[in-house]
């Protein structure tokens, strides 16, 4: 792996990330919101909260995404629909294993398939563009 593709492997997976806890985010205003609004004193509180889980989720897909990233690199993956399934399955994956409620199940799903396409869109078409 090149440093060109090292360095887009790295910037897509930080954004992947960043795009799964936005996701995520918006999930947890709106149910705040639905559930009787939100206070201006809870912002502060929230962005706490939000940056967190954006360390979290940093730090818990790091291992996987490496793996992953480095497997697509080396057989040549370069489909939207492989690196869209992986992140999905990723979400999936610690839904199950977190025993996360069904209503957050699908949220960390639907986080993952959003993070799966911020990959491809920043890392490999990238690559396969230039």
């Amino acid at each position: 792996m090149s440093d060109v593709d090292l360095s887009l492997a790295i910037k897509g997976w930080f954004l992947a990330v960043a795009a799964a806890m936005l996701v995520l985010s918006i999930f947890a205003v709106a149910d705040i919101v639905r559930h009787g609004g939100i206070e201006l004193s809870l912002i502060p509180w929230a962005f706490t909260v939000f940056s967190f889980i954006f360390f979290f989720i940093f730090l818990l897909t790091a291992v996987p995404s490496a793996i992953f990233i480095w497997i697509a690199y080396r057989l040549g993956l370069k489909y939207f629909i492989v690196f869209a399934g992986f992140g999905t399955a990723l979400g999936r994956l610690f839904a199950f294993v977190f025993k996360a409620p069904p209503a957050f199940t699908w949220q960390l799903t639907a986080a993952g398939l959003v993070a799966g396409i911020t990959y491809w869109l920043v890392a490999v078409r990238a690559r396969h563009t230039r």
